[in-house]
């Protein structure tokens, strides 16, 4: 399986994925973890979403609207059925991204228009969906260009690197940020703090994004801490850092399992506690 995504409520862990490359298709599982096994569940409305949990559902979130139109959806493991959500109000758009924020949605995206970038930027858009998903509400745009947010605490990270200024031709007149961090409370943008190291070994730590607590959030392989807003690389694993290696980061640890180590695919692995 792969391009695939995870979410957990209480014993339960969802996996939505590609199981087959070569037609698209998609599967939706439950493992139980009480019980040690997996079910296959109905897939979402739309192939290729993402999922995310809320406190008792699933959102299964379209990533773009570029090959035609898309319906996100929830599904409920009380009647194990999905329910569309409503359209929201940032219309077509591609680099579609969702967190929850404990009590709504955060939906981002870009406006999807032809030749995006051309002439102006394509600013991060943002809307929010109230607990009962039913009522959106647009927010302000951002003055980012970048999308895949994490929540941590009140704070939303949008982690991508660098700037652009659009290039020579159709040039912007200035450089807009890819990331930033967007207060969920106050509605205030910061840049992200200078000084993020490099990631280590390129490549393997790029999805290793996580929030550790309310406070410090796990960013390729380097922490950062939102109040003194200060980098620090987190150390080497005790069996180095793998080709294909699973990070999972959790309530103040990190895991790492798995992956090759050029001769072998291996199954063992260490715990961070931070």
């Amino acid at each position: 399986m792969s391009f695939f995504s995870t979410a957990a409520i209480d014993d339960s862990l969802y996996l939505l994925g590609a199981a087959d490359l070569t037609t698209g298709d998609d599967v939706f599982l439950r493992y139980d973890l009480g019980a040690e096994e997996w079910q296959p569940l109905p897939d979402p409305p739309t192939t290729g979403s993402s999922i995310i949990a809320t406190d008792t559902q699933i959102l299964a979130i379209a990533g773009t609207n570029e090959f035609g139109p898309t319906e996100d959806a929830f599904f409920s493991p009380t009647t194990g059925a999905w329910t569309p959500l409503p359209p929201d109000p940032l219309g077509d758009s591609f680099n579609r991204s969702a967190v929850w924020l404990g009590d709504r949605l955060l939906l981002s995206g870009q406006q999807l228009i032809d030749n995006p970038g051309a002439e102006a930027p394509s600013l991060t858009r943002m809307a929010e969906l109230n607990a009962d998903l039913t009522t959106w509400t647009l927010l302000s745009d951002s003055p980012i260009i970048g999308g895949s947010p994490l929540a941590v605490g009140d704070d939303v990270i949008f982690p991508e690197r660098g700037s652009a200024d659009g290039g020579e031709v159709g040039n912007w007149g200035r450089f807009y940020d890819l990331g930033g961090i967007w207060n969920a409370s106050t509605g205030e943008w910061k840049t992200l703090p200078a000084g993020r190291p490099d990631p280590a070994q390129h490549g393997l730590w790029t999805s290793a994004r996580g929030a550790v607590s309310s406070n410090l959030a796990l960013l390729d392989d380097s922490l950062l801490n939102l109040s003194e807003r200060t980098w620090s690389r987190i150390p080497e694993p005790p069996r180095g850092t793998r080709l294909g290696q699973t990070v999972v980061v959790g309530e103040g640890a990190v895991l790492v399992w798995g992956g090759t180590d050029g001769a072998q695919n291996v199954a063992d692995g260490a715990i961070l506690y931070l």
